[in-house]
């Protein structure tokens, strides 16, 4: 009876090292994985508490990228899409386009849509100042039924004087 305890004692020992060994082999890695960065130019740049200011003080109307850099859809937009674009109409940069990083606010999108006229960003937004007063003219925004693409971005730049017409 002892040498038949020892057995099953032996043989569920060898099956545990198995199995462990089984599972450290196989365990995936934890991966550490640096989240990409806009390489791109953004200036001239503001703040949420700048932007305002800025538009206010403008006597033409002012073409603002709202956009969050940890963001993927906004990294992909300065990354692939912008940069595209430059290099399409051979250009080094958008002159009259200024840019807004949202990273860090607690804005909600009913708060972006009052203040500037969109839900979701990143999004591309002319605003004009009115007698003191701040109208929104023209946007374009990423939302998850209709990302930017590039046709839309260039043709939203045509239409608001920031890209020559092909």
């Amino acid at each position: 009876m002892l040498k038949r305890g020892l057995f099953y004692l032996i043989i569920i020992a060898l099956i545990s090292s198995f199995t462990y060994k089984v599972y450290v082999d196989n365990q995936t890695s934890t991966a550490v994985i640096e989240m990409e960065k806009i390489n791109f130019n953004t200036s001239p740049g503001y703040t949420v508490a700048t932007v305002d200011k800025y538009v206010e003080t403008s006597a033409e109307d002012v073409h603002i990228v709202f956009y969050n850099s940890e963001d993927p859809n906004s990294i992909y937009l300065f990354n692939a899409i912008l940069t595209q674009l430059l290099k399409q109409h051979r250009m080094k940069s958008f002159d009259s386009l200024s840019y807004c990083d949202l990273k860090g606010t607690d804005l909600t999108s009913e708060q972006t849509r009052e203040r500037w006229g969109f839900f979701d960003y990143p999004a591309f937004v002319t605003l004009v100042n009115e007698d003191g007063k701040v109208r929104v003219t023209s946007v374009i925004e990423w939302d998850e039924s209709h990302s930017l693409t590039t046709s839309s971005v260039e043709n939203w730049m045509i239409n608001n004087g920031l890209l020559p017409q092909n």
